[in-house]
Order: C-alpha cells, then sequence, then structure tokens
C-alpha cells in the first residue's frame, strides 16, 4: 500500500486519526456526565396544561360517596371479597341492569410459542344523550381484581343519571392485557391475524382518552400510582399525564410514578438522587415496554392512555375519604376530556418525567443521545481515513494499481445477514408454530455460522488488512444509524443500548494474542442482545413486584437464572411480537446481526 504526498486538508486528517480513540472517550464519558446531571434542578423544567380547554379543576364533582353507596349495595361488596371467575359475567349482569349497550366479546390464542389463552370480555356504553357523538372515551378495569370491577359499576351508575356527558363511555372488564388488545383489534379492523376473536358489532366512535383504574379492597387510599408507558416506548401525551396529577392532588390523594413519592429533599444531591432514580425508572419501563396491563395496548391504536392504582402506604389513619377522592378525580378528568372539541395534540409526545412535578423533553435528552452516537461514528471516520489517506491504494507486485472489489465484503456481510434472516419475526412465527424448538435451533444455528467468515477471505496480508477495515467501516456505520433508529423508536431502549452494547461492539479489533480475544470475546457475550434484553425484563419484573427493595434477592436470583430462562424470554418476545406487535424482537434481530458480525470480525484473530 503506497501513500502520495500530504496536502490539503492532510492535517486534519492526521489530527482526527491520531486522536479518534481520544475523540471517543470523551464523547462516551461526557454522555455519561450529561444524563448524571439530566436531573439537576437547573435543567428542571416545571409541567403544564397546554391544552387550555381542558379546564382543569373547575368542575365541581357530583358523585357520591362510594362508602355510602356499596353499604347500600351489599351485594357489590360480597362481590368484590369473592373470587376472581365470574367478575366479567357479573359485569356484564350489571351493565345490562343499568340498561348500557352491553355485550361480550370472547377470544383464544392457540401458539405454541404463546401461552394458550381464552377469556371473554364485558362492556358496556353510556351513550351521551346530546345526540349523536362521533368520540369515546374508555374506562376500564381488569377482572382480576374483583373490587376494581365492583369500582368501575359504581362509576357507571353514577355517571348514568348525568346529562353532561358529550361524549359517549364504554365500560371494559378484561381478564388478560389480551382481551383488550383482542377487542380492540375487533373494534378497529375487524379482527386480529393471530387471534381467533369474534365481532364487535358496537360502534361507540373514535376512542381518544382510556382509563384503566384499580383499587383495593383494603383500607382507605391515599396515593395514586399513574403508568402511562405503551407499547414500543409509546406515551400519552403529556398533557393528560398532567391533568391525572392535577386531578389527583385536587382531591387530596398523593400523586406517584413507579409507587416512587416525591418527598422533600433535605439538600439538592438527596433531591439529584430521588429524581435520578424515577428517571431510571421511566427508561427501564419505556425501555421493555411489556403489555402488563391492560393500559399498555392503548397506544398501538393511536389511544392516549393511563393506568390508575389507589393504594394505601400512610401508617396512620387517613383525615379523607380515600374511595371518594379517588372517584372524584376520575369524575374530573373524564369531565376536563367531555370539554375537548380535537384530540389531544399541544403537547409533547416525547419526554422523561423525573418527578410528577417536572419533566424533561426530547430537546433536553437528546444531546446526550448524540454523543453516544459518535463513538461508532468517530471510530468509522477513523477508519475511513486511516486506510484512504492521502489516496492510499492497493498496488500489485508490479507497482500497478490494483482496482478495488467490494464483492468479498458483500458476501462476507451476507453471512451474519442471512442468520439474521432466519430469525425474523415472520419465519419465528410460521415456522415457531410447527415446532416449538425453532427459535432455538435457528439462534444456535446462527451462531455456529459465524465460523465460517474467516475462511470466505482471501489474498495477501494488506488485502485482508484493507478488506477488515472496510468491513469494520460499514459494521460501524451500521451499528450507527441502527441506535440512532432505535432512540427515535424508543428512546429508553435506544439510550440502554447506546451506552452498552454499542461501546463494546466499537471496541472490537482483531489480534493476535489470544488473551485479547478472549477478552473482547467475554465482553461481547455480556452485551449480547438475546441476554441484554431477558435481562432488562427481568430487572423490570422485579422493580415492579418490589418497587421500594430494589436490592431484593430477587433480584441477584432473576439475573443469576438469566441464562436458564433465555430461551422462555425469546419465546415470550416472539409471541409479544405476534400478539401485541411489540417491536423488541425485531429490534433485538437486528441488534444480534450486528452482534454476530463483530464476533465474525474478531475471529481472524484466532482462528
Amino acid at each position: 500500500m503506497s501513500c502520495g504526498k500530504k496536502t490539503g486538508p492532510a492535517r486534519l486528517k492526521t489530527w482526527i486519526i491520531e486522536n479518534g480513540n481520544r475523540l471517543t472517550v470523551l464523547s462516551y464519558v461526557c454522555g455519561l456526565i450529561y444524563y448524571a446531571v439530566i436531573v439537576h434542578p437547573a435543567m428542571k423544567y416545571s409541567t403544564y396544561v397546554s391544552e387550555s380547554a381542558l379546564l382543569v379543576g373547575l368542575v365541581d364533582e357530583e358523585i357520591k360517596n362510594p362508602n355510602i353507596f356499596f353499604a347500600e349495595n351489599p351485594r357489590l361488596m360480597n362481590f368484590s371479597k369473592g373470587a376472581v371467575d365470574a367478575a366479567v359475567q357479573w359485569a356484564f349482569a350489571r351493565f345490562n341492569e343499568l340498561s348500557l349497550e352491553a355485550g361480550l366479546h370472547s377470544f383464544a390464542v392457540d401458539s405454541p410459542l404463546a401461552k394458550n389463552v381464552s377469556a371473554t370480555t364485558a362492556y358496556g356504553m353510556l351513550r351521551t344523550r346530546k345526540g349523536s357523538s362521533t368520540e369515546c372515551v374508555v374506562v376500564s378495569a381488569a377482572a382480576d381484581s374483583p373490587f376494581s370491577v365492583a369500582f368501575l359499576f359504581y362509576l357507571a351508575k353514577s355517571f348514568k343519571s348525568r346529562r353532561y356527558w358529550a361524549k359517549n363511555i364504554l365500560f371494559i372488564v378484561s381478564e388478560h392485557p389480551l382481551g383488550m388488545m383482542a377487542w380492540l383489534s375487533a373494534y378497529h379492523f375487524g379482527g386480529h391475524p393471530f387471534i381467533r376473536t369474534e365481532k364487535v358489532s358496537l360502534q361507540a366512535g373514535r376512542i381518544e382518552i382510556a382509563l384503566h383504574i384499580r383499587a383495593d379492597v383494603g383500607g382507605s387510599p391515599t396515593h395514586v400510582n399513574i403508568d402511562y408507558n405503551s407499547l414500543n416506548g409509546q406515551l400519552p401525551n403529556l398533557d393528560l399525564v398532567n391533568l391525572a396529577v392535577k386531578s389527583i392532588r385536587k382531591h387530596g390523594l398523593v400523586p406517584t410514578f413507579f409507587m416512587q413519592r416525591s418527598k422533600k429533599a433535605a439538600t439538592e444531591l438527596d433531591d439529584m438522587i430521588a429524581r435520578g432514580k424515577t428517571f431510571l425508572y421511566c427508561l427501564l419501563n419505556q425501555a421493555v415496554s411489556a403489555p402488563v396491563d391492560a393500559h399498555t395496548v392503548f397506544g398501538q391504536f393511536g389511544i392516549h392512555a393511563v393506568s390508575l392504582s389507589a393504594y394505601s402506604r400512610s401508617k396512620r389513619p387517613s383525615t379523607i375519604n380515600g374511595r371518594h377522592a379517588f372517584a372524584r378525580a376520575i369524575e374530573s378528568m373524564l369531565r376536563s376530556v367531555n370539554n375537548l372539541q380535537e384530540l389531544l395534540h399541544q403537547s409533547f409526545f416525547f419526554y422523561v418525567l423525573p418527578s410528577v412535578d417536572s419533566y424533561v423533553s426530547i430537546g433536553v435528552y437528546s444531546p446526550g443521545i448524540g454523543l453516544f452516537l459518535l463513538v461508532p461514528l468517530l471510530q468509522a471516520a477513523k477508519c475511513r481515513l486511516t486506510f484512504t489517506f492521502n489516496g492510499c491504494q492497493l498496488k500489485d507486485d508490479q507497482g500497478t494499481a490494483k482496482a478495488v472489489s467490494f464483492m468479498p465484503v458483500v458476501t462476507w456481510l451476507s453471512v451474519p445477514l442471512s442468520a439474521g434472516v432466519a430469525l425474523l419475526p415472520y419465519f419465528a412465527h410460521s415456522l415457531g408454530a410447527k415446532w416449538s424448538g425453532y427459535p432455538t435451533s435457528a439462534l444456535l444455528a446462527c451462531h455456529a455460522s459465524v465460523f465460517l467468515l474467516p475462511f470466505v477471505v482471501h489474498g495477501s496480508r494488506l488485502e485482508r488488512d484493507y478488506f477488515y477495515a472496510t468491513v469494520k467501516f460499514v459494521l460501524l456505520l451500521v451499528l450507527g444509524l441502527t441506535m440512532a433508529s432505535i432512540s427515535v423508536l424508543n428512546f429508553g431502549l435506544g439510550l440502554a443500548c447506546s451506552c452498552t452494547f454499542a461501546p463494546v461492539v466499537t471496541l472490537m479489533r482483531p489480534s493476535k494474542s489470544v488473551c485479547a480475544f478472549l477478552i473482547q470475546l467475554a465482553l461481547l457475550v455480556t452485551v449480547h442482545p438475546i441476554v441484554l434484553f431477558c435481562a432488562m425484563r427481568k430487572i423490570q419484573a422485579v422493580l415492579s413486584a418490589f418497587p421500594n427493595l430494589p436490592a431484593d434477592p430477587a433480584l441477584t436470583s432473576s439475573l443469576f437464572n438469566l441464562l436458564v430462562d433465555s430461551r422462555d424470554c425469546i419465546c415470550e418476545m416472539i409471541s409479544s411480537n405476534m400478539l401485541y406487535t411489540d417491536w423488541s424482537y425485531s429490534i433485538a434481530v437486528v441488534c444480534f446481526t450486528i452482534w454476530l458480525a463483530a464476533l465474525g470480525y474478531i475471529l481472524p484473530s484466532y482462528v
């Protein structure tokens, strides 16, 4: 390889080549520091309601005290303490008692990759008295909480006598988040490709807002937890979350995110730690985006949805009637939404909430992602400048310039790409339905195919160096574009991959040392996309079960059994992709293809 004389911008190129590694490390460290200080009070933006038509807090709630209502209807309290099995049928009967437009919707799923589910959803519509409305709001409850179902009936009976509703109100009781998905699919599209479902004859108009409620039969609630993450990292309009916070506070209850109460910190550092903890909870839940509750599936249909869970944390008797306050907060929200003339659109759709009083908008958190994306892009620029510096080119033995063919590069890259194709959702669905062991077998075959890559490369040492430099350049460009795309689709997942997966792949380089190869291999294994995605799901599941015990032994136990449970995790992601159109599995396959290419890139140092 020969190089010409330095001219023009050669000094800049030389500086980038010499300082590329330092710039890469600096960019990564600056990204970490940026997200460490993003929760500082100086970067705090207080929440506010942008949609003036909501008229938050300007109504006088008229709903009856639930304690009196339940005392007048003792069968409701008896039902709320009973079994879960009859909740849907019970709700259907009560909707008919109220003369609502009621119905039952059955669905079934039969697949080797997913749990066989067969259940029924009950629904009843309170149609507005102000003419034929083409707009609707949903209030739902889960059948596994009988008191929530009884509370939903209490709301329906209380709202029925009111004449001010300008939108239809749809009450739904589902046994499973999949039941809500099946119902919404049948309502909007007439069915679901992977769910055997009945038709929904009811037409309530465009569903704008959905509230999923959970209430506990024991004690008077003092707090209301607000869950707002939907599948694929989708978020409702920030105005809906702010509306929930203000309505809950108006009636003396404490709003929380992820069961983390905002306390007045003694020092600025304590405040940053508390806000940072909630910030991480938010990112983790957005990254995983598992269908944990019914509200998570509404985002797939362009519906803004939140889940409101009333619970008690105070050790002392509450001075307010918590159940009545919770009911009044729900009525306040519905009456505010009742004023809307159009869909919520004036506030943010991309945000992170470190507390109930503040938010971080896309314009604030995006620069940090940009710093992480510079890691592969700077190394790609350095790699490109290194092997094209000053017109460097390959020459034969007579000194004649040789034409560079990119066919070997295309052939080499086709191996990990072909391996990734075998794991695409289409093949995982169709072949996995016939043979449940297909995903695991295909995954093992993909790993084995990488060991063919060292035998694809031929030629002299200079030609091989040129070849691998080209491969790394293409690999880093694809890595940077992939991380940028994931960050746009799902900020939490994009950030998790950009600060763990991307730097490790960028570090990979061939070496003659067996020790260096083993160290790089160990690093690659730790950021294996399947391992990474399963670990996030495990951590999120444990933290959801133990929100106040982040160091619970269950977390250590779950991570220890991670490899053992990886097969179940893969099947879970495939079934979630199939049933809920969850993108997690598709993103994992794309990252896995890049991971295979990175593994093949370091193999020549040892094979």
